[in-house]
């Protein structure tokens, strides 16, 4: 009898103990973070933005590294295979997306192309169709008119991929969206006192939606972003003589660009070059001191407010 007690104890506390770790197991589940994978900085801070703490923000393309030449490894596609949403700009931008978007395992995986709505421009450059496969710039991000379309759809997405916390993605979405506005509005105030002159770009030029929906003008060395295209010498003697004639004290690069050609421009002018930040990528340094979308186009305006 004693024995048969002794037993029916030992059942109970296994049992007992087995319950208590099927529950605890549970609850893990139910606080699991969502996992989230994005392809370029924008759309990683963008999201970041949106999820507060709700969710684990994977950057596919690491700081430092050129998203034109990157290559997605087999580790990244298994990321993208196991998340619970995946974030791109769209197919004019990331042509390895389709690759990507065709390991993920799930059908509940929300797929997010952040393009959605937005009015897409042409390159007018023949290398930059070579090199992507396509007649419109992807740089979309670089007006933050369009990066507030951006944000609602990456709302969009979240609320659809784990629609516990909609309101939470909603409030976050709508406090985001007004730090844009703001930079909208200083972007048009600061724009709007410098119509006589030329912006001077000796790098890639990614901005094509910055300059249209500012009215920047602006004339550029190389005519595409493309990695691949060098400027002739009619465009290095434009550039230096509309330097020379417009009496420009100032001429910008991107970031993670060559600068042998702001070099060359700078010794035989004799003026300042200044970082103008596409945010398509930042470096190593940027992103451990925790440089945002918002803070680096914040010093692009600081940038054009030197101008003055």
């Amino acid at each position: 009898m004693k024995k048969t007690l002794n037993l029916f104890i030992v059942f109970i506390l296994v049992f007992s103990l087995f319950g208590l770790t099927s529950c605890q197991k549970k609850q893990a589940d139910k606080n699991e973070k969502l996992l989230v994978v994005t392809t370029l900085f924008p759309l990683y801070d963008f999201a970041k933005a949106v999820s507060g703490n709700t969710a684990e923000i994977i950057l596919l393309t690491q700081p430092g590294v050129d998203s034109h030449s990157f290559e997605p490894k087999s580790s990244d596609m298994i990321k993208v295979s196991e998340c619970d949403l995946f974030i791109y700009t769209g197919e004019n931008m990331e042509l390895w997306a389709k690759k990507l978007i065709s390991s993920v395992k799930s059908e509940s995986t929300v797929i997010c192309d952040t393009s959605k709505g937005i009015t897409l421009e042409n390159t007018h450059s023949t290398k930059e169709s070579i090199e992507h496969l396509h007649n419109v710039d992807p740089h979309i991000w670089t007006s933050p008119k369009n990066a507030k379309i951006m944000v609602q759809n990456i709302c969009t997405a979240f609320c659809e991929a784990d629609a516990k916390n909609k309101e939470v993605y909603q409030k976050n979405t709508n406090e985001y969206l007004k730090e844009l506005d703001k930079l909208d509005n200083d972007f048009k105030n600061v724009f709007s006192k410098l119509t006589d002159k030329a912006l001077v770009f000796t790098s890639r030029f990614p901005f094509l939606y910055l300059s249209r929906d500012y009215y920047m003008n602006y004339i550029s060395a190389f005519e595409s972003c493309s990695l691949e295209t060098e400027p002739d010498i009619k465009s290095m003697t434009t550039l230096i003589d509309t330097i020379n004639r417009e009496n420009i004290k100032t001429v910008f690069y991107t970031e993670l660009s060559d600068t042998k050609i702001t070099d060359a421009v700078t010794s035989q002018t004799g003026v300042k070059s200044s970082l103008f930040h596409s945010c398509h990528n930042v470096t190593k340094e940027e992103f451990e001191r925790g440089e945002t979308y918002l803070s680096l186009m914040r010093n692009n305006i600081k940038a054009l407010e030197g101008l003055k």
